[in-house]
C-alpha cells in the first residue's frame, strides 16, 4: 500500500486511504481472490505467495507487490497455473 505496517495499524476504521493506497488494496484483494480460486483455499495460497521461485528471480510473489508490474506478473503466473501452462 506504500505505507508502513505501523502506520496502517494506527488508522481507525473511518480513515480514508489516498487514491494510490486504495488502488493497491483493491489489486491485492483481487489477487488474493484469484489465488484462492487457483489453490482452492487461502490456506494453500498464502505459503505459495511467501516461497522463493525461480520464475520471480528467486524472490517470493510478495516481494513483487511493490509495483503494478509485479502485481501483473504474479497474476499472470496464477493464470498460467490455473490453465495448466505453468512451466
Amino acid at each position: 500500500l506504500n505505507i508502513s505496517e505501523r502506520t496502517f495499524h494506527r488508522y481507525s476504521s473511518d480513515t480514508q486511504l489516498d487514491t494510490s493506497s486504495t488502488e493497491r488494496l483493491l489489486k491485492l484483494m483481487l489477487l488474493y481472490q484469484h489465488g484462492e480460486e487457483v489453490f482452492s483455499t487461502l490456506e494453500d495460497f498464502k505459503p505459495w505467495m511467501k516461497q522463493s521461485m525461480r520464475i520471480f528471480g528467486d524472490k517470493s510473489a510478495l516481494d513483487l507487490l511493490d509495483t503494478v508490474t509485479g502485481f501483473e506478473l504474479v497474476d499472470n503466473v496464477l493464470s498460467r497455473i490455473e490453465f495448466g501452462t505453468y512451466s
